[in-house]
């Protein structure tokens, strides 16, 4: 993101939210970064073979959900019906 899109941001941010919210945000957006320090360690062409070559044996082997069944789910979850949901966007 760019320092002009992230200094916008700030901005919206320091006038919509309440001092507690800001706090609150801060707190994550810390604790967040913190977790992130180490770099990303490569996989190699064998581990990935192996993971998906586990991925095929557990599709084979049925352990999958379809997008109807993840989604149903979720509509569940969050009490919404599928109508709601394509209104919203």
């Amino acid at each position: 993101m760019s320092q002009e899109a992230l200094n916008s941001l700030r901005d919206y941010l320091l006038v919509t939210l309440q001092p507690s919210d800001m706090y609150w945000l801060g707190e994550i957006l810390i604790a967040h970064s913190q977790g992130h320090d180490e770099p990303f360690k490569p996989y190699t062409r064998e581990e990935i073979n192996g993971m998906i070559d586990e991925a095929e044996r557990q599709f084979e082997a049925g352990a999958y959900h379809d997008d109807d069944e993840v989604f149903g789910r979720l509509y569940k979850k969050f009490g919404l019906k599928e109508e709601e949901l394509t209104e919203a966007v």
